[in-house]
């Protein structure tokens, strides 16, 4: 009963806190998408989501910008990154954050000295913004659990991304024993959220 008196009043003071900030995100972590976060409150601690879609669709792209999102606002953001070794995605969002065309950034010496400069701003923008990247490939859902769990004792996170789903370690031969076993990996990642009590996105 106590324990009930208790979340009750938590819940009663975030209804408070978001009257009194009117339409302004207060009880989730905002996205880079206001119409998300009108709708939504912004991501919700404790909370799972699964950024689904067809290939090439962006799913990725997404999922990193809204973790180094979250981290340019100064709180610590994890990442695992399957697929993509860390220094891929810091090339990636270096870019975007300078507004320098990605291709033309693998040549470095057909940029001119105002990107070079826009480079540099970014990167110093973001070796200060509080991130963990993992970049092991190969991890299973249980390993990337441990990994977070560790990290969030050293140091707490708020969100954790992890790209992608299809990419974690798994036994399944047949089709049907892949369903199960993915959907045992999502519930084990949906209690990492409660655990954590901060959103995770894969």
């Amino acid at each position: 009963l106590a324990h009930a008196r208790g979340v009750v009043g938590d819940w009663f003071g975030q209804m408070l806190d978001r009257y009194e900030a009117g339409a302004s995100v207060q009880h989730g972590i905002p996205t880079p998408w206001k119409d998300f976060n009108d709708v939504t409150g912004g991501l919700q601690p404790g909370e799972l989501y699964v950024l689904a879609g067809r290939p090439s669709m962006g799913k990725s792209i997404a999922g990193m910008e809204l973790g180094f999102f979250n981290a340019l606002r100064g709180s610590r953001t994890g990442i695992f990154s399957i697929e993509m070794r860390g220094k891929a995605i810091v090339h990636r969002q270096v870019s975007a954050m300078a507004e320098v065309d990605f291709k033309r950034s693998k040549k470095p010496w057909t940029l001119t000295d105002g990107e070079w400069t826009k480079i540099s701003n970014a990167t110093s923008r973001l070796r200060a913004a509080p991130t963990f990247i993992d970049d092991q490939a190969g991890l299973t859902a249980r390993q990337i659990v441990a990994r977070a769990k560790r990290e969030h004792l050293r140091e707490p996170l708020t969100l954790l991304v992890i790209d992608h789903l299809h990419e974690m370690k798994r036994t399944a031969r047949t089709s049907s024993d892949l369903v199960i076993e993915i959907g045992d990996d999502t519930r084990m990642l949906k209690q990492l959220a409660k655990d954590m009590n901060i959103p995770v996105v894969v």
